[in-house]
């Protein structure tokens, strides 16, 4: 009866650990993809961009994205901040749109990208370095995209 406690519990912490290794290395292969701009506002004087950001699960297991923020980054210069804190699943082999509110800050360069959205005449280089709240999990995601044409 000693003996099979220890056992026991090392069988339950071993299947545990086991758990969260596949967790983790599945929420690790998830792969983002920028989408396409959804909405633009103001909010007082700064510009909110809502853009989608695609998501691929492409294991068997079902992940919860908690949550998301990061930066965004053209020319080398910060232009903004990017949050998600909306609680959304992705299932199993599929893949599904989340929506991130980008807030740009007030620089030349932010016009410029305003522009290219409207006007889709030029392009400009969007980097996101940005983390994502997968099962409790963070998840690295950095991207580098283009606006416009």
């Amino acid at each position: 009866m000693r003996l099979t406690k220890p056992i026991l519990f090392t069988a339950v912490a071993g299947v545990l650990l086991y758990s969260l290794f596949r967790k983790s290395a599945g929420a690790g292969s998830l792969n983002f993809f920028p989408s396409k701009v959804h909405s633009f506002e103001f909010d007082g004087l700064t510009p909110v961009v809502t853009i989608g950001l695609g998501v691929q699960n492409t294991s068997n297991q079902s992940f919860t994205l908690n949550s998301f923020a990061g930066k965004l980054f053209s020319n080398s210069y910060y232009i903004g901040n990017l949050s998600s804190f909306v609680k959304q699943t992705i299932y199993p082999n599929s893949q599904q749109i989340i929506y991130i509110k980008a807030r740009l800050q007030p620089l030349g360069i932010v016009n410029d990208i305003i522009r290219a959205i409207d006007n889709k005449n030029f392009s400009q280089e969007i980097i996101m370095k940005a983390t994502a709240n997968v099962d409790r999990l963070q998840v690295p995601v950095n991207l580098q995209f283009k606006v416009g044409l």
